[in-house]
C-alpha cells in the first residue's frame, strides 16, 4: 500500500468508532465528478423516484474498476429510509456524480443517534448497508419542491479486505482530481497507478 493510501486509511478509519458503524464522510472531490461523462441513460435514470441501479459499462466500467470491483450506478430523486441487508459482507462506498442537496442520513447502530453525510456532487463516502439509511434533498425538503436528481458510482467492498479497496478507489479519486486534464498518456493497470502516485506524491 503506498504512501497516500495509508494515508486515507489512518485518516478516515481512525474515527469509526464502534457504536456508530462504518458511516463516513471521506471527502469532496467536484473536480472528479465532473470529469466523469455520464451516459445519457444514467442522467434519465438519475430522475427516478425509485432507486434504480446498473452496472457501469464502456470506459468508466475500464477507468474505475479497482480490485476487480466493477462499480453500480446508483440512481434515484430520493430514497425512503431501508438497509440494504443482502450486502450483509459488504460495505457501500459511495461517489456521487450527479447531486445538489442532497443528504444521507443513517442511524447509529445501537438506534441513539442519526447521522448526516453530504452527499453533492463530489461527495466520496463509506457505509454499512445494514444500517437503517435514507437519501432526502435537503433544499427541496425545506422548499417543499420536487427533489433534484441524483446519481453515484459505488462499489460493493467485502468486509475483509474493505481497507485496501477503499484505499485504491480514494487515491484513484484524488488523482482524478489533481489531474489538470483528467486524463492519463496511456491506460494504467490500478497497480501501475498506485506506484505513479506513489513516485509523484499527489
Amino acid at each position: 500500500m503506498n504512501t497516500l493510501a495509508k494515508a486515507y486509511v489512518e485518516e478516515n478509519m481512525a474515527s469509526y468508532a464502534a457504536n456508530k458503524g462504518m458511516f463516513h464522510h471521506v471527502g469532496d472531490f467536484a473536480r472528479a465528478a465532473g470529469r466523469i461523462r455520464v451516459p445519457p441513460n444514467i442522467r434519465s435514470m438519475s430522475c427516478s423516484w425509485t432507486v434504480e441501479v446498473e452496472h457501469a459499462e464502456g470506459v468508466i466500467a475500464e477507468q474505475m474498476t479497482v480490485a476487480g470491483i466493477i462499480p453500480t450506478w446508483v440512481c434515484c430523486r430520493q430514497a425512503s429510509i431501508h438497509n440494504d441487508d443482502s450486502w450483509y459482507d459488504k460495505y457501500f462506498l459511495t461517489f456521487v456524480v450527479i447531486g445538489s442537496n442532497h443528504t444521507l442520513a443513517g442511524m447509529t447502530r445501537n438506534n441513539t443517534e442519526i447521522i448526516e453525510l453530504n452527499a453533492q456532487k463530489g461527495s466520496l463516502f463509506i457505509f454499512d448497508p445494514l444500517i437503517h439509511h435514507n437519501l432526502f434533498d435537503r433544499k427541496s425538503h425545506m422548499e417543499n419542491t420536487p427533489p433534484k436528481p441524483w446519481a453515484s458510482l459505488q462499489w460493493e467492498i467485502p468486509r475483509n479486505s474493505y481497507k485496501k479497496v477503499f484505499a485504491e478507489v480514494c487515491c484513484l479519486i484524488d488523482r482524478m482530481n489533481q489531474s489538470k486534464t483528467g486524463k492519463t498518456k496511456k491506460r494504467l493497470t490500478m497497480t501501475q497507478m498506485g506506484v505513479l502516485a506513489e513516485e509523484r506524491d499527489f
